[in-house]
């Protein structure tokens, strides 16, 4: 049977066929060997689970270090076309040379729109947070910056109810300031803005999200984690969520409780936490925190969706390039879950520990 490609059907579901086409960027250091032991996993755990009736054609393309020698380009655009075209990709994880450049992961991330990520604890909870919006996702504006000087003269002239909350973010107060200390010089506004950008659309999607990825990973219940910030921002927060899950069937509905960002670790011993629910800041700073007791970064991996249109790429979380191996199992498990190919994720359970002993 010929490779196939991975689409949306006219209800928006994801038609796989039996023998789709997956693209892989290896990844760089030790990435080639875990690569190649994670494929004979990921291979015999398809063939075991399916009997020779569904096969995955792995079509490796460049990135990172690799692409650059042959191509001089660390994200060909080729491989870009190739993670759009067949949608469900593996990224082993590129190295950038230097903290600006870009990498694969990114790059699809941003052009691919992969609005929420889930993160497995190995025997502990899932960790789904939003990669765009959401809740906490800061903006900040530094002080002195044309980008803070507009926004504060912006609201000085159009809410001038709210300047009182400004404290010295108008010149009229930096002046005010200066003659109280007798100061000759004339006041300058060097006020740092953040903003917490969060809409009902954006909670919408990802507490939906969350709850099919869950519910794909066999788990019923998820956990709002709430910030501590704004009484006001984290209770509408809570009700966007609780009125978000009322879109999906009652079948397919996720009881729902929600938990601070510091009583995390405290009710994880309780053993009710199968998913936390999180926007971005808060979903690294859990992951920051947790990791240490579930095996540490280089054990887990990621998946990040766009669940409207059924791209997704799976990869370590976190890659320390001479170990890579059992998270790019697990990576491997995530993706065989979004395809709905239970029967080879579960063959790979098992697999994992396999990958960390030869890796």
């Amino acid at each position: 049977m010929a490779p196939g490609r991975i689409f949306l059907d006219a209800n928006g579901q994801l038609v796989v066929p039996d023998e789709p086409t997956i693209p892989v960027a290896v990844g760089d250091g030790a990435g080639e060997g875990s690569w190649r032991l994670a494929r004979r996993l990921a291979e015999e755990a398809v063939a075991r689970a399916f009997g020779g009736q569904r096969k995955a054609h792995f079509l490796e393309v460049p990135a990172g270090a690799r692409a650059e020698r042959a191509l001089n380009d660390r994200v060909p655009t080729s491989t870009v076309n190739a993670f759009r075209l067949y949608r469900v990709g593996l990224d082993g994880g590129q190295e950038p040379l230097a903290s600006e450049q870009t990498t694969l992961q990114r790059e699809l991330r941003s052009l691919l729109d992969l609005h929420v990520a889930l993160v497995g604890l190995p025997g502990g909870p899932l960790v789904v947070f939003d990669q765009g919006e959401a809740g906490s996702a800061a903006v900040e504006l530094p002080a002195g910056s044309a980008n803070a000087l507009r926004f504060l003269g912006l609201v000085e002239a159009s809410a001038p109810a709210l300047t009182g909350a400004l404290r010295f973010g108008t010149v009229a107060a930096a002046d005010r300031y200066h003659a109280e200390r007798r100061e000759l010089e004339p006041g300058v506004v060097e006020a740092t803005v953040g903003l917490v950008p969060t809409s009902r659309l954006g909670v919408e999607r990802l507490t939906v999200g969350a709850a099919r990825l869950a519910r794909a990973q066999g788990r019923t219940r998820l956990t709002l984690v709430e910030p501590d910030t704004s009484p006001r921002l984290t209770f509408a927060r809570r009700i966007a969520a609780r009125l978000s899950l009322q879109m999906l069937p009652p079948d397919e509905r996720p009881a729902l409780d929600q938990t601070r960002l510091v009583t995390v670790p405290a009710r994880l011993e309780s053993g009710k936490i199968e998913c936390l629910v999180a926007s971005e800041r808060e979903g690294l700073e859990l992951l920051g925190a947790l990791a240490p007791r579930f095996g540490g970064r280089r054990a887990l991996a990621r998946g990040q969706y766009n669940l409207e249109t059924g791209h997704a790429v799976f990869g370590p979380y976190s890659p320390d390039f001479d170990h890579v191996g059992p998270p790019l199992v697990e990576a491997i498990r995530l993706l065989f879950t979004h395809l709905g190919w239970t029967a080879a994720a579960q063959q790979l359970g098992g697999a994992t520990g396999a990958a960390g002993a030869a890796a």
